[in-house]
């Protein structure tokens, strides 16, 4: 007798095979092995011709998709959100298409000029001088576009800088989201900071946390990254004797996040706005457990912290154990934790590294400047247990820290 098995596997329900008739294949089995090769090969061929259509009416997962998020939230919560899924995750890169999702050198320069025009645009508006709003560079205009959006509850309007497409359900490009606010010519207390969250795809939570607190308290910015830190699982160039990866923004002067920081220090040194630069981790549960935040200025224990410049970390301190007394909220001087963020590149920079020197130097005591804030946190810290109340707490103590009544926006 002739026995006829098959397997079918199918990894996606787009790619499904619908096999012949069975009648049809008992109708060749005989005990004539003739018949039964000849069963086989009928059979064979039909599911060879059903997998070639089946992969020609396949949706190409290659091709690039719209990313809806700026049509489809209604609020500026639910658009951070939106983004945050489009994060290029771990492992996803390899070398060649890293190096492809990389800006060029031109891209690199539209994409510091769109940051200023955006910075530029955010400050102060008066009768005489209304609001514009910029517009996109030709060379990032295949890639990126600006957009007003507005939060339904509360009104206020932003002009967002994010990606156009998406590829295989992710960014195409990766290089971030830059939100600034739309200004209006009533002045109100505002965070005088700008907020980033350079770990998105890892350490989970801090793009929501930095997008809330950017809203609620009114921030000069926010910045989010667009890939994971560990997307191309290779080591950094830029600091490669510590394990850092290549796409870790954090460490490596080459992301384009980095890029859009060092453009927004750059303008706010032109304009000598001295905002603080904000930045928000993640940590394990394993690392400096007993705190609940961990916040330094990119240098480890140091008489520093008993500055005026560090003034705003200690006052942030006291804002947040006030709101949430069961935190333990420390600083280098009052707890052993090791993430200090002396190899945080940006870090650097605000403490006075030259810009060339930035993977291999780290900033000297005498020159931190108390600009740059790393927040460290446990995962309570940053997950919205009970959602705008809980951002609303944390937008408070900043305020606390670096508010101020300002005629911008």
């Amino acid at each position: 007798t002739c026995q006829l098995r098959t397997m079918v596997s199918v990894s996606n329900p787009q790619f499904q095979v619908k096999l012949i008739n069975p009648s049809l294949i008992q109708s060749y089995l005989s005990f004539s092995p003739l018949a039964c090769i000849h069963a086989l090969a009928m059979f064979g061929q039909t599911v060879l011709w059903t997998l070639i259509a089946s992969l020609a009416t396949r949706p190409n997962l290659e091709a690039p998709s719209s990313i809806p998020c700026l049509e489809t939230s209604n609020n500026f919560t639910a658009l951070i959100d939106c983004f945050d899924a489009y994060t290029v995750p771990a492992q996803f890169y390899t070398t060649e298409s890293h190096a492809a999702a990389q800006p060029s050198r031109d891209e690199l320069a539209a994409w510091v000029q769109v940051v200023h025009a955006m910075l530029d645009s955010s400050i102060s508006v008066s009768v005489s001088a209304p609001h514009t709003h910029p517009a996109i560079p030709a060379a990032l205009a295949p890639s990126y576009h600006l957009a007003t959006f507005t939060d339904g509850p509360t009104n206020r309007s932003y002009t967002v800088l994010s990606e156009r497409y998406a590829v295989r359900g992710y960014y195409a490009r990766g290089w971030g989201l830059f939100v600034v606010p739309t200004p209006t010519t009533a002045p109100r207390r505002r965070a005088n900071a700008y907020l980033s969250a350079p770990h998105a795809g890892y350490d989970l939570y801090t793009p929501q946390q930095a997008g809330a607190l950017f809203h609620l308290a009114q921030a000069r910015s926010v910045l989010i990254a667009g890939r994971a830190r560990q997307a191309l699982h290779r080591v950094s160039a830029c600091q490669p004797a510590r394990g850092y990866w290549a796409t870790d923004p954090a460490h490596d002067v080459a992301e384009p996040f980095f890029a859009a920081s060092k453009a927004i220090f750059d303008w706010d040194r032109a304009q000598d706005v001295r905002a603080t630069f904000v930045q928000m981790h993640g940590k394990a549960r394993s690392s400096c457990p007993s705190d609940m935040a961990f916040i330094s200025a990119g240098v480890g224990p140091s008489v520093f912290y008993d500055t005026p410049l560090a003034a705003p970390i200690h006052r942030l301190t006291a804002a947040l154990i006030s709101r949430f007394p069961a935190w333990r909220v420390s600083t280098p001087n009052t707890s052993p934790c090791s993430l200090l963020a002396t190899d945080n590149v940006f870090g650097r920079l605000v403490n006075g590294v030259a810009e060339g020197d930035l993977c291999e130097t780290v900033a000297a005591e005498g020159d931190v400047t108390g600009r740059f804030v790393h927040i460290e946190q446990a995962m309570g810290a940053r997950m919205p247990g009970d959602g705008q109340a809980f951002w609303r707490g944390w937008a408070e103590a900043m305020l606390d820290a670096w508010g101020s009544r300002s005629e911008f926006g």
